[in-house]
This record gives structure tokens, C-alpha cells and sequence, in this order.
């Protein structure tokens, strides 16, 4: 009796006070969102918010598929559909391109796909079968209305050191002048010194999109025999040996190999060696390989796109 008497005291003082008893932590999960204030019984823009952010619900009416929502001390209006409010729920930033299950049938239902560096909300994890999954609302463009959804476990981190480095390699990849790049990925270095967690991944993965990737870090795999690799080239080419691997200003042709065309015309790479890393070039993943050309007085590193593994 005393606790119900105390908790209505604090109740009435609480609502005396204009505090409201339906406020809930709320995040914008649609990328430009927007907030609306209510003038004259009518709906203008007052705000455009990123993915993410925090507001708090107001509860009571709704008008127009929207709800009441404080924002930097202002009573706004947020569209129901763009925003979320699970108790509990932390906000999480994609680390991995990552399947949404529609539910935990994992067979039987609907599937989707959310980039690396999509913000979602996480709201704890569920076990199915051999699998941990995440549980997360996030905002369904398909269907312009945040969902609920399930991917795997390990698909995403709260980590707020995380998520402030993956936006800022997304920065990287969206800036139009490599003065910006450089400048955006200078601010990765200086939160990597202050961040008490490991981001070393992002800042190494955004310093290979930037100036490439060191494809003679960690030495060369050696072939225990010698490769005999056919390289392919079109009859009006030539293909560049190199003096490393690579494409870079410093790295000097050794030899040019003579595109002798299709079918049984092709020469012999004796391989020796590749890299451990792969570059892309022109859309295309692979190795370097090092080697000679068979019968000729030519050696060097030659891309792997145009080399093939053969049973002569």
C-alpha cells in the first residue's frame, strides 16, 4: 500500500512538473529523415535527421501516420515508420555485407541483403538450430517503413569507436577530391590514437582503397615446383613484366610478352612465385606471379588475368 502510494506521488510531481510519463529513447533509422512542427494545423519541416540519431517519443495521438517526438529540447513530429523505439535497443553499425532473414524460419522466408556500413537497431539475439542470430529493426526502403529482421551473429557491432570509423571510411569512399580523402582519413588515424578499441581493420582497409593495397608486405608464397602457366593475350597486345608487382609509377617493365592471340597460340610463364595479396585492376581480383617466359630471355612479375593454370 505505502509503495503504490509513494509511486503515485512520484507520478503526480513528475506530471506537475511537465515531465511526460511516455517518453521512450527513439532512433531514426531512414537516412534524411525528417522532423515536422505543427503551424497554424499544419505539418512543416523543422528538421532533417541522419541515420541514427536519437530523439525521445512523446506518446498520446498520433496525426497523419506521425508521432509527437522531442528533439534538442523541441516538440516535433517524426513519421511513425521512420523511426524505432525498442526498449533496450543499442544502435549498430554493419561490419559485413550481411542476409536479412525475414524471420527464423531461415528456409522458408524472406531474405534481403544490408551493405557494409548500414546503421540498424540491435535488440539481443536468438539461437536456431547450429546459428546465433541478431535480432534488428531497420529501415526497409523496398517497403518505406522500418522492419524487423535477423542476421548472423558477428554481421554487426554497438561499438560506438566502430561505428564513428566505419562513417568515416564511408566518408572516404563519397568524397569527390583526394585532398578530401586525405583529410577524412587523417581523422581516422588521430580516432584510431584516442580509441580504446581495435579499428585496425578499417584503418588498414581504407588505407588500401586510398593508396593501394603493399603487395610485398608479409613476403611471397614460393612454389614447391616450378608453375607452367599459358598467358593469354589478345594478338593486337603486349603484356607488361614488371620489376614488382604492382602498377605503381616506380615499379619499371623488365619485358613485354606478345599477345600471339587464342587457342593454341600462347606462351609459358615457368612461375615461381606469387604474392600473398591480390590487387584488383580494371574490375578484375588476382595474384602476381613471378617467373620466366620459357625459351626467351625474359623474367618478371606478370598480373594473374592473364595467366592460366594448364595440363600441357
Amino acid at each position: 500500500m505505502k509503495k503504490t502510494i509513494r509511486n503515485f506521488i512520484i507520478a503526480f510531481v513528475m506530471a506537475a512538473s511537465g515531465a511526460n510519463l511516455f517518453a521512450a529513447t527513439a532512433y531514426m533509422l531512414m537516412a534524411n529523415g525528417l522532423l515536422y512542427e505543427e503551424k497554424d494545423g499544419k505539418m512543416a519541416q523543422a528538421a532533417k535527421l541522419s541515420t541514427g540519431t536519437s530523439l525521445e517519443t512523446l506518446g498520446g495521438e498520433e496525426k497523419d501516420g506521425k508521432v509527437q517526438v522531442s528533439y534538442q529540447g523541441k516538440k516535433l513530429w517524426a513519421n511513425k515508420n521512420q523511426i524505432s523505439s525498442i526498449p533496450d535497443g543499442a544502435m549498430a553499425i554493419i561490419v559485413e555485407d550481411a542476409t536479412v532473414f525475414d524471420g527464423l524460419d531461415l528456409v522458408n522466408c524472406g531474405k534481403s541483403v544490408l551493405k557494409t556500413g548500414a546503421l540498424v537497431l540491435s535488440c539481443g539475439t536468438s539461437k536456431k538450430e547450429l546459428a546465433t542470430l541478431t535480432k534488428i529493426q531497420y529501415y526497409n526502403y523496398s517497403i518505406k517503413s522500418v522492419t524487423t529482421g535477423y542476421i548472423l551473429e558477428g554481421k554487426s557491432s554497438t561499438d560506438k569507436a566502430m561505428r564513428q570509423a566505419m562513417t568515416v571510411f564511408a566518408k572516404i569512399k563519397k568524397a569527390k577530391t583526394k585532398k578530401a580523402q586525405e583529410a577524412s582519413f587523417n581523422n581516422l588515424k588521430k580516432l584510431q590514437e584516442k580509441s580504446t578499441e581495435d579499428i585496425s581493420a578499417i584503418v588498414k582497409a581504407a588505407d588500401e582503397y586510398l593508396h593501394g593495397v603493399d603487395l610485398e608486405e608479409g613476403g611471397f608464397y614460393d612454389f614447391s615446383s616450378t608453375l607452367r602457366m599459358a598467358i593469354f593475350a589478345d594478338s593486337s597486345s603486349t603484356i607488361n613484366m614488371r620489376s614488382k608487382p604492382g602498377t605503381s609509377a616506380d615499379n619499371s617493365v623488365t619485358a613485354k610478352v606478345e599477345g600471339l592471340g587464342s587457342g593454341s597460340n600462347y606462351q609459358v610463364l615457368l612461375a615461381q612465385k606469387r604474392t600473398k595479396h591480390t590487387q584488383t585492376i580494371n574490375g578484375i581480383t588476382d595474384y602476381w606471379y613471378y617467373g620466366r617466359v620459357e625459351g626467351e630471355d625474359k623474367e618478371g612479375w606478370i598480373f594473374g588475368a592473364y595467366l592460366h593454370l594448364f595440363d600441357f
